[in-house]
Formats: structure tokens, C-alpha cells, sequence
């Protein structure tokens, strides 16, 4: 990133009564990933919005290493992307320090892409986590995601685990099936929603996005979205 770029780029906290400043952010990362054609099924925004703002609120408000740092333009108060990292206790199973983090969610609008966001986010992210005393950070990407990997992999981070997705015992997967039965539902959804509630007109999408879809809770080190 040049020094252009990172005079105009300033990174801070923000508070968790503060998260609906992000759900344009989020809508274009689910726009991003669904565009990428995801392997998993990705939730409409506004299922999926609810579930992501009351992780994020639950991991701000009651977990000691967890944090959120958002990026605004200098002179402009309009949030252009964010990252979502959760601490956690000692992975059991591969050597970590007693705490390690996750990246939930890393994400840039689309308009504001190579201005060099992302990279000023991510120094952002590993300055806080050095400040924390945490040495490991595991970040999870969608397997159709080849920018962002490709992003993490020239920051130094390596692929170290596969999370397969299936249904137990063969058939259908499930999560198809839903998005089938919800596919009506959207449809109706999105003919009533507000005008100003609309896509921003640049189609804003993810830059980059841990893993694919909705923050979830942990179910392996790829629990992250980024896009």
C-alpha cells in the first residue's frame, strides 16, 4: 500500500450499539459470495443480517480478545469495510498459545477496492492482536474465493485445513434444499424493501471474506467470512 493510500485510510474500534452501520457492508459480502457461486448456500441478507449482528454484539460484549475495527476514508464519515476477530481459548488439537483468534469476517465494498483498505485492515487486525499477546490467527475462506486466498497467502498465511460441507448418510443437501424453499420467500422479501435500503449504486461487493456466508459459531478454524 502506498503512502497515498494509507493517508487515506483510518482504521478504528467500533462499539456494539454501532453494528447496523455495517449491514450494507454484509449484504454486499453475501452479494459477493452468492456472484462467486459458493459451494454452501448463502442466506438472503435479511436472515442472514440478524444472525450476523447478534454474533458480533455477543462476542463485543462478552468475550475479553474479541474485537471489531472498521475503515473510513479521511474527511469521510461513510464506513468502506470492516473486520470482525474473535479470541478464543487453546486449540486442543494443534499447538496454539493458551489464547488464538479468528478472523469472522474481513470485508471491503466493491468501490473502494484498491485503495489498499483491505491490507490497512489487516495491519490493523495483526497491530491489535500483537498488543494482545496472541500469536496465532486462523482465518477461514470460501473454497471459490481464490482472490482472497491469494491475498492472505502473500500476507504469509497458509492453508492448513479443509471444513467439508455434506448430509449425513448421502441424499440431498440440506442446505439446497432450504435455499430452495426459501427462494419464494426472498423473492417477496426483496419486492417490498424500501428503496433506501436498496444495493449502493457502485454494486459494492466483498473484497475479501473468511469463508462463505453468515458468521456462525466456531465448528472448525474456518468459521471466519471473508469475501
Amino acid at each position: 500500500m502506498s503512502r497515498d493510500s494509507e493517508r487515506l485510510v483510518r482504521i478504528g474500534p467500533l462499539p456494539a450499539d454501532q453494528l447496523d452501520a455495517l449491514e450494507p457492508l454484509w449484504r454486499d459480502l453475501l452479494d459477493h459470495l452468492v456472484d462467486l457461486g459458493s459451494e454452501v448456500a448463502i442466506r438472503p441478507h435479511y436472515e442472514s443480517w440478524p444472525l450476523c449482528k447478534e454474533h458480533f454484539a455477543e462476542w463485543l460484549n462478552g468475550e475479553e480478545h474479541s474485537f471489531l475495527l472498521v475503515a473510513r476514508l479521511n474527511g469521510d464519515a461513510e464506513t468502506v469495510g470492516f473486520a470482525m476477530v474473535r479470541g478464543d481459548r487453546g486449540e486442543e488439537v494443534w499447538y496454539t498459545d493458551e489464547r488464538f483468534a479468528e478472523l469472522q469476517a474481513l470485508v471491503v465494498a466493491s468501490g473502494h477496492r484498491g485503495r489498499g483498505v483491505g491490507s490497512a485492515l489487516m495491519d490493523a487486525v495483526e497491530a491489535r492482536l500483537a498488543q494482545l499477546g496472541i500469536t496465532d490467527l486462523y482465518i477461514g475462506v470460501d473454497s471459490v474465493n481464490t482472490e482472497a486466498l491469494r491475498f492472505y497467502e502473500a500476507r504469509g498465511y497458509t492453508l492448513g485445513y479443509h471444513l467439508l460441507y455434506g448430509r449425513p448418510g448421502g441424499g440431498p443437501r440440506m442446505d439446497r434444499v432450504r435455499e430452495r424453499a426459501a427462494r419464494p420467500r426472498a423473492e417477496s422479501e426483496e419486492s417490498i424493501i424500501p428503496a433506501d435500503a436498496e444495493r449502493p449504486a457502485d454494486g459494492g461487493a466483498a473484497e475479501h471474506p473468511a469463508g462463505a456466508g453468515a458468521a456462525g459459531h466456531r465448528a472448525a478454524p474456518a468459521g471466519g467470512r471473508t469475501g
